[in-house]
This record gives C-alpha cells, sequence and structure tokens, in this order.
C-alpha cells in the first residue's frame, strides 16, 4: 500500500480546489519528480516542467504549467522542516491539475525482473494511459521487482524505470519505442 502524504486537485481555469482525481486513464499528460532533503527539493524540476510542457503541446492539450505557479500551488503543501525522499506527482489534462505525493519505495538489494510483451500508447510521451501499466505493478512488490516492457523482441523499458547497460565502460540504451526519463 502506498504511503500518500497528500492529494489535491485543482480546476486549471481559476486553481479553486477540487475533489481529488488522479486523471489515470483519461486524456493527459503525468511526471513524477523526485522530492530529498530538509528543506524539500524537487529533483531535477525544470527539466521535468519542460518535458511536460511539451508533452502536453504535443498530446494536443492546450494548457502549460510555470515554475511559479506550481510552487504557489505547493508552497503551504510541503512541510520546510521534514526531511523528504518522496515522489510528486503532477498530472494535467485540459480541465484538471492533480498533485499528490507518495513515500519513495527504497529498491531491495536483491533484485528481480519479470518480462511483458507490451509497448506502453504514445510512449513518447508520459502520458495517462496506463491501465496496464497499473495493472502490472498493483501485482508486484516494487522495493523488489520490476516489470520489463518488450515489443518485437526488443527490449524497451521497464514500468517505472528505464534500462541502462554497461559493458567495458561503455553504456548502451534502447535505439526507440520507449520513454526516456529524466532521474
Amino acid at each position: 500500500m502506498e504511503n500518500i502524504l497528500f492529494k489535491k486537485s485543482y480546476l486549471l481555469s481559476n486553481f479553486k480546489k477540487i475533489k481529488y482525481d488522479d486523471l489515470w486513464n483519461k486524456k493527459g499528460i503525468f511526471t513524477t519528480i523526485r522530492v530529498i532533503g530538509r528543506p524539500y527539493c524537487l529533483y531535477l524540476f525544470d527539466q521535468h516542467l519542460k518535458n511536460l510542457n511539451y508533452s502536453l503541446k504535443k498530446f494536443g492539450i492546450n494548457a502549460s504549467l510555470s515554475k511559479r505557479k506550481i510552487c504557489k500551488i505547493i508552497n503551504n503543501l510541503f512541510n520546510k522542516k521534514k526531511n523528504y525522499d518522496h515522489l510528486f506527482r503532477i498530472a494535467i489534462n485540459s480541465n484538471i491539475l492533480s498533485l499528490s505525493l507518495r513515500k519513495r519505495v527504497k529498491p531491495q538489494k536483491k533484485f528481480f525482473a519479470s518480462i511483458a510483451l507490451y509497448q506502453r500508447p504514445d510512449y513518447k510521451y508520459k502520458n495517462l494511459n496506463y491501465r496496464k501499466i497499473l495493472n502490472y505493478i498493483s501485482k508486484i512488490n516494487t522495493a523488489s521487482k520490476e516489470i520489463l516492457l518488450v515489443n518485437k523482441n526488443y527490449l524497451l523499458e521497464g514500468c517505472t524505470t528505464n534500462l541502462l547497460f554497461i559493458k567495458k565502460n561503455k553504456i548502451y540504451i534502447p535505439k526507440e519505442g520507449y520513454y526516456p526519463g529524466i532521474t
């Protein structure tokens, strides 16, 4: 069970708070940002916002978020005295901004993977069409296992990870067919 610290949703038109909607499986985009330290720091925040706004545009959603807008909203949600190692999720569609913060699951030393024959729809954009991914993740302990996605005999990515292989000091990644993560 996830340890959620907060779940909030807002209308994009005026940023008024509404009943929480995670927006999963709706037309929209999301990003998950690691939050670390005390006071909190949103790791690679600028890059995440850049990718989020780029994806919104490419996905045909007439919306964008600025760092100023997000910081104004979250300023009262984070405790400045708390030491964080959490994941902050921003999801957005044409009407709603959805925010949540959950404790980051620390990976165990013994880590395993299973293979699933699947490729994300619209994999170039971190979109909310995750029904199948969420189904895979719900059946595993993500601290000790990952599901690797394969399509046409090509290893693409994990459900929650990108893949990096190192051989003789050279890094190899899949050429295409996956979402290139930031962290």
